[in-house]
C-alpha cells in the first residue's frame, strides 16, 4: 500500500498575540481584518502586514459581494467574474487569500486554482501560497495539510471542514480534477495555449451554486479578447472588473524630480504655457476626470506614466499597452484584436464546423454561413476587426506557422496553387516571402492596398485608403 506524504502548514512567525473574541470575531466577519492578522513578503521577501492596496479592495469587495450568496449555501446560479488587470497589482495573492478565507469559513467546498505552465503552478504554491498560509495568525489558520498539487483544510476550532484547494497547469485535461468545481479561478487567463480544451472537460459541470473567476494581463491572445469582449456585453451574465494603472497610489512621480519630463515641471510654473502636454497626456487627464482621481494627482500620474514610458519601455507603445492600459481595449489594440494562434488554426481545418464566406453588398462587407465557405465557426471573423498576419510561436515549425491562412481565406482564396507548401525561400526568410506572395496575390493591381506593414509590430490586413 503506497503511503501518502503530507505536510502539515502551520505559523512560521512567533511574534503574535492571542485574539480575544471581539478580535476573532471581526477577523472572521470582515475580509480586510482577516487580511490585518496576517503577514506576506513583499517584494524584498521581508515579510510585512498584509495592507491591501486600491485594486485589491476592489477585487476583493467584488468577490465577497457577487459570492456571498454561494457561500451562504443559497441558491443561486452559476457566478462568472472577469478580472482585466495591469500588472504588479497583486491580484494573485489576494484571491489566493481570499481561497483561505472562504476555506476557512465554510464546508466541503472544492476549488480549483490554475496557471498557464508547470512552472508557474510550482511557482504560486512556494513562493505565494505556502507562505502567505503560513503568515496567517494562528488563531484563524485552519489545520490544513499541502500534499502533491492541493491544500486540503481538514477542520478549524473542532469544525470538520472537508475542503479543499487544487492548483494545476492549463496543460491538465479538465477532466482529471476528480472533484466537483464549486470554485474555479484561471489566473493569467490570457497565456492558456488551449483553452478549448481545458475548459470543456471543466464548465459544463459547473451549474448553479458554482463560480469562475478569470483573471489575466491581455497579452492579445484571441480567447482572451473573446471574453472580455463577452464579458462587457450589457445583455450577459459576467461581473466584468477592469483594473488601470493608475489605481496604484505608489504609480505616480514627482513632477518637480529630475526624473520627470521637463514639460510636467514647466506645467508647475504659473508663468509656463502648458500647451506643450502631448494627446497622451490628455487622454489620461480625462481618464482619470471620469475616474474621479483628484486634480492634484493628475501630473503626478502622467509623469510616472511617461517617464515608465521613456525608462521601461524605451519608448515602446505595445509594452505600455499591454502591461499599463489605460483603457481595457489598449491591451488588444497593442498586438491586434485579435490574434489567431496557429497551431490552433490548424487543428480546426481537419475538423468539421459550420462554415462562411465573403461577400459584398452595396459597398459592404459581410459574412455569410454557406455550404462550402472557407471561414470555420470556430473563430468568426468580426466586423471591424484587425487581424495580424505574423509568425505563430511555433519555433520554426512549418505546420504551426500558418496566421496567414486567416488572411488567405478571408479573400475567399483556396490552396489549390499549393502555396502554402511554398512558405520558405532558400534562406529560411519565412515572413518576408509569404507577405511578398500575399500582397502580389491580394493587392497587385488594386487602388486601395490591404496588407500594411506596422512599425516594430509587423503586418495588418485591413481596407484604408
Amino acid at each position: 500500500m503506497t503511503q501518502r506524504v503530507s505536510n502539515k502548514i502551520e505559523a512560521v512567525y512567533e511574534h503574535w498575540e492571542p485574539l480575544d473574541d471581539e478580535e476573532f470575531g471581526r477577523a472572521m466577519t470582515d475580509f480586510k481584518e482577516f487580511c490585518r492578522n496576517s503577514l506576506v513578503l513583499d517584494a524584498n521577501g521581508t515579510p510585512v502586514t498584509f495592507i491591501m492596496n486600491k485594486p485589491q479592495e476592489l477585487v476583493a469587495e467584488t468577490i465577497l459581494r457577487t459570492l456571498d450568496p454561494m457561500m451562504k449555501k443559497q441558491p443561486c446560479p452559476s457566478i462568472k467574474i472577469l478580472i482585466h488587470k495591469s500588472r504588479q497589482m497583486g491580484i494573485t495573492t489576494i484571491l489566493l487569500k481570499l481561497e483561505q478565507y472562504f476555506m476557512t469559513k465554510t464546508k466541503n467546498l472544492n476549488a480549483l486554482h490554475i496557471m498557464p505552465t508547470e512552472e508557474e503552478c510550482d511557482e504560486l504554491k512556494d513562493r505565494k501560497l505556502i507562505p502567505l498560509l503560513q503568515g496567517t495568525h494562528p488563531d484563524l489558520m485552519a489545520s490544513m495539510f499541502s500534499t502533491a498539487n492541493y491544500v486540503d483544510f481538514n477542520d478549524f476550532n473542532g469544525v470538520i471542514l472537508n475542503n479543499r484547494l487544487r492548483y494545476m497547469p492549463s496543460g491538465t485535461r479538465g477532466s482529471g480534477h476528480g472533484r466537483t468545481i464549486h470554485l474555479l479561478v484561471e489566473d493569467e487567463y490570457a497565456k492558456y495555449p488551449d483553452v478549448f480544451t481545458l475548459e470543456s472537460g471543466i464548465l459544463p459541470a459547473m451549474k448553479g451554486n458554482t463560480a469562475r473567476v478569470v483573471l489575466f494581463t491581455a497579452k492579445g491572445m484571441n480567447h482572451a479578447y473573446d471574453l472580455s469582449k463577452e464579458a462587457q456585453r450589457p445583455d450577459n451574465s459576467w461581473v466584468y472588473l477592469f483594473l488601470p494603472w493608475y489605481l496604484m497610489d505608489e504609480y505616480e512621480l514627482d513632477p518637480s524630480s529630475p526624473e520627470a519630463h521637463r514639460r510636467f515641471r514647466e506645467a508647475l510654473d504659473k508663468n509656463t504655457p502648458t500647451d506643450n502636454f502631448t494627446d497622451y497626456d490628455y487622454f489620461i487627464f480625462s481618464e482619470l476626470k471620469k475616474a474621479g482621481v483628484p486634480k492634484n494627482r493628475w501630473l503626478r500620474k502622467a509623469a510616472w506614466y511617461d517617464f515608465i514610458f521613456r525608462e521601461d519601455a524605451k519608448r515602446d507603445w505595445t509594452y505600455m499597452f499591454e502591461n499599463y492600459p489605460t483603457i481595457a481595449d489598449e491591451s488588444f489594440r497593442a498586438s491586434g484584436s485579435p490574434i489567431f494562434d496557429a497551431i490552433k488554426v490548424n487543428e480546426w481545418r481537419n475538423q468539421t464546423f459550420k462554415t462562411m464566406d465573403v461577400f459584398t453588398s452595396n459597398g459592404q462587407t459581410e459574412f455569410r454561413y454557406v455550404e462550402d465557405g472557407v471561414i470555420r465557426e470556430k473563430e468568426p471573423p468580426m466586423q471591424g476587426h484587425t487581424y495580424i498576419l505574423g509568425v505563430d510561436p511555433a519555433d520554426g515549425l512549418p505546420e504551426g506557422d500558418m496566421y496567414y491562412h486567416i488572411a488567405w481565406t478571408q479573400m475567399g482564396y483556396d490552396d489549390d496553387e499549393g502555396w502554402m507548401s511554398s512558405v520558405y525561400d532558400e534562406d529560411g526568410n519565412m515572413i518576408d516571402v509569404y507577405i511578398r506572395n500575399l500582397r502580389r496575390k491580394i493587392d497587385e493591381g488594386r487602388a486601395v492596398k490591404l496588407i500594411h506593414t506596422v512599425r516594430y509590430a509587423g503586418y495588418v490586413l485591413r481596407e484604408e485608403a
